[in-house]
């Protein structure tokens, strides 16, 4: 099976007309071939490939030197975004035209149309980390991380093939602090969060070595934000961008948990505890979310959880009851969250009050640094 980055071609009209094989514009100039089956992927997957292909186009198209960032660069290191149709985002010394993205039929659906971006914001001088970007040469079978403080090169194949695709890019760190600056509350949430998971090797098993290499990440997050800060005396949305960095955590496992851990953050976010070790009668549990004094549990049933065919959903179901059963058996409520839920974080966030005040009345209204979060995540 080829990778994406041997698949993605730059054709001219000619060309493109003489192709047999199975194929979607995604450019004017490029196209990505089609391997049998590729567009019965569940949807996340087709557009995993998309995205992938649109930064591979751009980086092929290219005349002037650039470097992707924010979105882009999510999608290059392997990071998980809340956005799931993202423009393909660069910076580059001199001015760049926006490069028009085609909209793509698949059988799941339309991905729309989206543009490459340029983004003019200075990168400042840093004593944490090197912001000239450096080739590094990648082989098969993984593509390893790009070295830390540094701005990189993946390459998204291996050169079995024939194949080199190298592009500039920013590390997981200069990633992290530019979107918290620059994205909506939720979307840089996101990201840090799934970044500190990265950086941090996170493991639940071994929490407390976890903890102590996700609290070195982010004091380095944060002294890089000092940076920019210092760069540039106004920095817009810097206080946003702190409290954004201090409130992400590798202890969220997916995307979905962050958009969750985002909402919970809303209500009580004193009393709020991610992976909380539960011992039941049946065994020991990490409860996604909980808020132990007031007896409340919080699950995200994500796909990951719940399976992807009938018989893994059957039987996740009966494990989740089992589960459940024990959780309760030891005084807590337990408030399932899926996927579309997330889809309107402030009804959820209605709903879920609704129901701890039901359950938990003691709990009362939320204040504070819940409405500060409030004004972040759900605007």
């Amino acid at each position: 099976m080829k990778g994406i980055a041997s698949r993605v071609r730059v054709l001219n009209k000619k060309q493109r007309g003489q192709l047999t094989c199975p194929y979607v514009p995604i450019t004017r100039r490029t196209i990505l071939e089609l391997e049998d089956g590729e567009f019965t992927q569940p949807d996340w997957m087709i557009r995993q490939t998309i995205n992938t292909a649109r930064v591979i186009a751009v980086n092929s198209t290219a005349i002037a030197p650039i470097t992707f960032t924010h979105e882009s660069a999510l999608i290059i290191h392997g990071i998980g975004q809340w956005e799931k149709n993202p423009p393909v985002t660069v910076r580059s010394q001199g001015r760049i035209r926006p490069i028009e993205l085609y909209q793509i039929q698949t059988p799941r659906g339309i991905i729309e149309a989206r543009t490459r971006q340029c983004t003019f914001m200075s990168v400042p001088a840093s004593t944490l980390m090197s912001v000239t970007p450096r080739r590094i040469v990648v082989g098969p079978p993984t593509v390893p991380s790009v070295s830390r403080f540094d701005v990189g090169v993946h390459a998204f194949d291996d050169r079995s093939n024939g194949v080199d695709h190298c592009l500039y890019v920013d590390s997981c760190e200069e990633t992290a602090v530019l979107m918290a600056l620059t994205r909506p509350g939720l979307h840089a949430f996101v990201a840090v969060s799934q970044i500190l998971r990265s950086l941090s090797r996170f493991n639940r098993f071994d929490m407390k070595e976890s903890l102590r290499r996700e609290k070195e990440v982010r004091e380095q997050l944060l002294a890089r934000l000092d940076e920019y800060e210092a760069h540039r005396q106004r920095l817009r949305n810097g206080n946003q961008a702190r409290t954004i960095m201090t409130s992400a955590s590798g202890l969220f496992e997916s995307v979905g948990e962050c958009v969750l851990a985002a909402v919970l953050l809303t209500l009580f976010p004193q009393s709020m505890r991610p992976q909380l070790r539960i011992r039941g009668d049946r065994g020991v549990y990490f409860a996604d979310f909980a808020f132990p004094e007031f007896r409340i549990v919080i699950e995200f049933d994500g796909v990951a959880k719940m399976g992807r065919t009938e018989g893994e959903f059957i039987r996740a179901t009966h494990k989740q009851m089992e589960r459940q059963t024990d959780i309760e058996n030891q005084g807590y409520k337990v408030f399932h969250v899926n996927w579309n839920d997330l889809l309107s974080p402030d009804v959820l966030r209605d709903r879920l009050l609704a129901w701890i005040l039901t359950v938990a009345p003691q709990a009362g209204v939320p204040r504070g640094r819940a409405l500060e979060y409030a004004a972040i995540f759900l605007r």
